[in-house]
C-alpha cells in the first residue's frame, strides 16, 4: 500500500516478544534461558490452505537468489528450511501431484481461504 507523505496510516502492530522489562538484571536478561531447548520440534497450528499460501509466498519471494543479499546466513537457512518443511507437508498431504494449472486454481482458493483465517495483528476480534 502506498501512502502519501504525512498520511496517518500505521502498519498493524505486532506484540514485541523480546521487549525487556523496565527493570531487568543485565547479567541474566531471560531467567530461564539455559532451560530453553532450541532443538525441540514444535507444532504450529495452521490450516492446510494457510500452509500452502505460506509455502507459495516463500518460494516465490525467496526463489530469487538476489533476495538473499539482505539476509544473514542464519535467516537464509531459516527461510529455506521453512520452505522445505512446508513443501514436505504439502507433498505428504497429496498436494504435490497437481499440474501447474490445478496448482494455480488451488492458489486462488487458498487466497480466498486466508480471508477467513483470524490473524491476530490484523483482526481485532476472532
Amino acid at each position: 500500500m502506498r501512502v502519501a507523505w504525512g498520511d496517518t496510516y500505521r502498519q498493524p502492530t505486532r506484540p514485541n516478544l523480546f521487549r525487556l522489562p523496565e527493570k531487568y538484571n543485565k547479567d541474566n536478561i531471560i531467567p530461564d534461558f539455559p532451560k530453553i531447548n532450541l532443538q525441540e520440534n514444535v507444532n504450529v497450528p495452521l490450516t492446510l490452505g494457510h500452509l500452502f499460501i505460506a509455502w507459495h509466498t516463500l518460494s516465490q519471494h525467496f526463489g530469487n537468489l538476489r533476495e538473499y543479499e539482505y539476509l544473514t546466513e542464519a535467516e537464509r537457512r531459516a527461510i529455506l528450511g521453512l520452505e522445505d518443511a512446508f513443501g514436505r507437508v504439502l507433498s505428504e498431504q497429496g498436494l504435490g501431484k497437481y499440474s501447474m494449472e490445478q496448482a494455480n486454481e488451488l492458489l486462488v482458493l487458498t487466497r480466498e481461504h486466508m480471508n477467513t483465517v483470524h490473524i491476530e495483528c490484523l483482526d481485532e476480534n476472532p
